[in-house]
């Protein structure tokens, strides 16, 4: 399994794992492996994702064709916004930004509408990131010691509300979401592996 979205197709007892995105080719290949004539014959067993805060669930309520669009869009992601992703799908952000596949598929064509401040897990942390790496403040290094960082933290999360997870402070950066993918839910035609 070497995808970024892998699933599992079966037929009675019979199984083998498909790597997406997938060709059409690569999918009859593997429905021919377990002996299944079309895709009606076959049923997805499991999902594995490389990504570990995408919800199964999301993809196993989708299209197929759908799924294997998700994995090509994922596929052409930098590990910095792959990072961004998982950030955003470890928040609350993950309810009601990215509550389903069309919204994930679209966080693809909205990579700058968040950011993740890295190694920023706490008040303090994202105090020290505004006065020591934002560029945002200009003072001599001798004043900044002088700082109440907790106090500072805390007003920034007021003025800069946003999350904190694993991969550090996640905040809006001001840029408008746009639907893309939501709107139109056209698969490109080289993505399209079942009927």
């Amino acid at each position: 399994m070497s995808g970024t979205i892998n699933i599992l197709i079966q037929k009675n007892s019979a199984g083998t794992w498909l790597a997406l995105p997938a060709g059409r080719e690569g999918f009859q290949k593997a429905m021919n492996e377990i002996g299944a004539i079309g895709s009606n014959d076959m049923t997805i067993g499991q999902y594995k994702t490389k990504l570990a805060a995408l919800p199964v669930e999301i993809l196993m309520r989708a299209d197929l064709n759908i799924v294997n669009y998700l994995a090509a869009r994922l596929d052409g992601l930098s590990p910095d916004h792959v990072e961004l992703l998982e950030a955003m799908l470890e928040s609350p952000l993950k309810a009601n930004v990215l509550q389903s596949i069309e919204r994930v598929i679209d966080f693809t064509h909205n990579i700058g509408v968040y950011e993740v401040y890295h190694g920023v897990h706490g008040t303090e942390d994202l105090a020290r990131y505004y006065i020591n790496e934002s560029g945002l403040i200009q003072m001599p290094p001798e004043w900044a010691e002088g700082i109440d960082l907790e106090r500072f933290g805390k007003n920034l999360e007021k003025q800069e509300p946003g999350y904190y997870t694993r991969h550090g402070y996640l905040i809006a950066t001001g840029l408008a979401w746009t639907p893309n993918f939501e709107k139109s839910g056209e698969v490109p035609s080289e993505y399209r592996i079942a009927p």
